[in-house]
């Protein structure tokens, strides 16, 4: 049987990723600090994790692993700010020495988890992975730099994929309303009037965070039937790119809110980007993404409004990443 490490196991993203692992019958193993048990919506939390911190793990650890699914980290620009250097050690660093130990460990592969962010402000451009990098932040430039030195140790032996998520949304058993479109349906579920921060003119991909987590193990179980020489994929469904604004409209326009309204001095935001999705398809060619952006904003908003607690829960920054983590008491990285 394969046996699969997650890091981040126990956030929005990992704790899909468990259940789909857990779907198909693979042992698993886990790694999570714990900052955001608190989020859990659906039962209670999962059991403890097998380690708090993926960073104390040495190869003899990690010999029995097949794939390692490398998730753990800052998750946002917030946090990303709070110190730069503390993101350039967790996102960065730590995720390259982690590989590093899996190589020598003889784990055969790691599947990273990167961001389309990287691409910085390409505007209304439509990018594939050889398009320009350029990092507006210290969470993007982190990742860049991880996704660098991960190609470099790749080998016949270990292979890597990195995979550059789209703005994610849709429902969790640890919910995020620190996401955009997440935000837009969390206010859609409690007939708020959307609040635009920016003029929502700058282009995003959005991704359903289950095509996110399906792609994460659909990399770390099979291999790819494409040339991988260069193993960076976009995963970004090819129907859900659109301007922010248009986003609000419909996401407004599904849960019967009030239409979207802008700052009176609203400006753009700088992270505007699109690109192109389809190469991971012809890669792994057993994966498809999700197509109905009105069907999956729609179970978005049914999800937020299933939460008894989703008033006072948007009240308390409950889901945003950044206030949570505010209030953990160990916070520095070693």
């Amino acid at each position: 049987m394969l046996r699969v490490l997650v890091t981040g196991s126990h956030g929005y993203v990992g704790s899909i990723v468990l259940m789909r692992l857990a779907e198909i019958g693979i042992d698993v193993n886990t790694a999570d600090a714990g900052w955001f048990r608190g989020a859990y919506v659906q039962g209670p939390p999962q059991a403890v994790a097998d380690t708090n911190d993926f960073r104390l793990l040495q190869p003899a650890d990690l010999m029995a692993f097949d794939a390692i699914i490398h998730l753990a980290g800052y998750s946002n620009d917030p946090m990303g700010w709070l110190d730069r250097h503390e993101t350039e050690q967790l996102n960065g660093i730590a995720a390259i020495t982690l590989a590093t130990k899996a190589k020598l460990a003889g784990v055969r592969r790691f599947v990273f988890s990167s961001t389309c962010s990287v691409y910085g402000d390409s505007g209304a451009q439509e990018l594939d992975e050889s398009g320009p990098t350029k990092p507006l932040t210290p969470y993007a430039s982190a990742k860049l730099a991880a996704e660098k030195a991960l190609l470099a140790l790749q080998d016949n032996g270990f292979r890597v994929a990195i995979l550059r998520g789209a703005t994610a949304f849709g429902a969790s058993p640890v919910p995020r309303t620190d996401l955009l479109l997440n935000e837009l349906c969390a206010q859609a579920a409690c007939a708020r009037p959307i609040q635009l921060l920016s003029d929502g003119t700058s282009w995003r991909p959005f991704m359903p965070v289950d095509d996110f987590a399906r792609a994460l193990v659909t990399a770390a179980l099979e291999s790819p039937q494409t040339d991988c020489s260069v193993p960076i994929w976009n995963i970004a469904p090819p129907t859900m790119q659109m301007a922010v604004k248009e986003a609000a409209e419909r996401a407004a326009a599904i849960g019967g809110a009030p239409p979207p309204c802008t700052g009176r001095n609203s400006q753009p935001d700088r992270r505007s980007y699109r690109v192109n999705g389809t190469r991971f398809l012809r890669a792994f060619p057993s994966f498809s993404y999700s197509t109905d952006f009105e069907r999956q904003v729609a179970s978005t908003i049914s999800a937020f409004r299933a939460i008894p607690s989703l008033e006072a829960d948007l009240r308390s920054d409950r889901f945003v990443r950044l206030a949570a983590f505010k209030k953990t008491e160990v916070r520095k990285i070693a």
